[in-house]
């Protein structure tokens, strides 16, 4: 009889179920300690603007082609 990890023998074993409460209460404790998300905004520094800028800022153009320098277009 082989006893190992994945073995129906492990799997049905006190063993077994003491690691699985283990990664239940680890996953837990984890989570509630993780620092929440920071979302900063991705500069785009295409050479529409002068600045890197917010892509929303892409609104301002005429067109999605429009590829024109800000000294070109007067900004």
């Amino acid at each position: 009889m082989v006893y190992g990890l994945g073995t129906r023998s492990y799997n049905r074993s006190r063993e077994a179920r003491l690691n699985k409460e283990a990664v239940v209460e680890a996953t837990k404790k984890y989570l509630e300690t993780q620092q929440p998300e920071i979302m900063l905004p991705f500069p785009c520094t295409c050479r529409s603007f002068r600045d890197p800028h917010d892509p929303a800022r892409h609104s301002e153009l005429r067109s999605d082609y429009d590829w024109r320098t800000w000294k070109e277009r007067g900004a």
